[in-house]
């Protein structure tokens, strides 16, 4: 993926990005902790293969249920009360790269 283009806001990878106070061992550690084996491994690459190229309808689909909560839609609002179009474009990008990311990058 690191032919990727870059999304601005989305940084996984980049030397700016934050990176966790976890180490690999104790990500292990935890992995361990929750029962995470080399099936779950298989099934999250098998989902990468399933999900392939549906990401953007996944995210539109479940910013259709964020809209029906006002707790959560008031986020994609401006100051003065009206949809920040430009926000909502943005977030959406990195939405879908996320899903698209989440089942195929190394878990590190």
């Amino acid at each position: 993926m690191n032919d990727a283009p870059v999304i601005p806001g989305y940084d996984y990878g980049a030397a700016r990005a934050a990176h966790s106070p976890v180490t690999v061992d104790e990500l292990r550690m935890l992995e361990q902790t929750v029962g995470w084996t080399e099936a779950d491994g298989d099934a999250v690459a098998m989902a990468a293969e399933v999900l392939a190229g549906q990401e953007e309808a996944m995210v539109d689909s479940w910013r259709s249920i964020i809209g029906e909560h006002e707790h959560l839609a008031k986020w994609f609002f401006g100051p003065e009360g009206k949809p920040d179009e430009a926000y909502k474009a943005a977030v959406k990008k990195r939405f879908v790269r996320w899903v698209a990311d989440l089942c195929r990058r190394e878990r590190d």
